[in-house]
């Protein structure tokens, strides 16, 4: 893994990614969004352990963008700091796929959530009011993405947070009034 200069991002290795998960082992999966797969995992940085929400993307979204491209949306992305949304911190580029790398303890995606019954409506609520906070401060900032329960992952404090920001667009053009 490595830190480009200027960037706010680490460029990891698919290794490092497959030691985080233990090969992507299914136990790890915490659900499945419409570009790809979630896992969390624990990934060592600067020699302490930290817990790691990785979207795996693949398809019709690697063709959309070109890597730098892709990468330059990331760190954007990764310059928005909210507390309910999974603070970006780095991204993997391999032959086929794409992952996008999040510091998060999570416990499982809200779609996972919802499908299970392990939420009450109480909890289920403010999930759903975190995620909102979250996707407001983002169209403050003209980000806009493609929301879905499998994109709100609920932390191990159970608080939503977004993390589908890899498939986001990003919106710079004037507005004019």
């Amino acid at each position: 893994m490595e830190q480009s200069p200027g960037h706010l991002l680490i460029q990891f290795n698919v290794s490092d990614l497959e030691k985080a998960t233990k090969g992507f082992k299914p136990s790890y999966k915490i659900g499945e969004g419409d570009f790809g797969a979630f896992y969390k995992g624990i990934i060592k940085l600067s020699g302490k352990r930290t817990h790691v929400l990785i979207q795996q993307i693949q398809g019709h979204v690697l063709k959309a963008k070109s890597d730098h491209s892709w990468v330059k949306e990331l760190n954007t992305i990764a310059a928005m700091k909210h507390q309910n949304l999974v603070n970006l911190i780095g991204y993997c580029l391999s032959e086929g796929v794409r992952f996008a790398v999040g510091e998060c303890k999570c416990y499982k995606s809200l779609s996972h959530c919802l499908l299970k019954g392990s939420l009450s409506w109480g909890k289920r609520l403010v999930v759903v009011q975190d995620a909102a906070r979250a996707l407001a401060y983002l169209h403050e900032h003209q980000i806009v993405l493609s929301l879905s329960s499998s994109s709100i992952v609920v932390d191990n404090d159970l608080k939503g947070k977004l993390f589908d920001l890899p498939s986001s667009r990003l919106d710079t053009s004037p507005v004019s009034i």
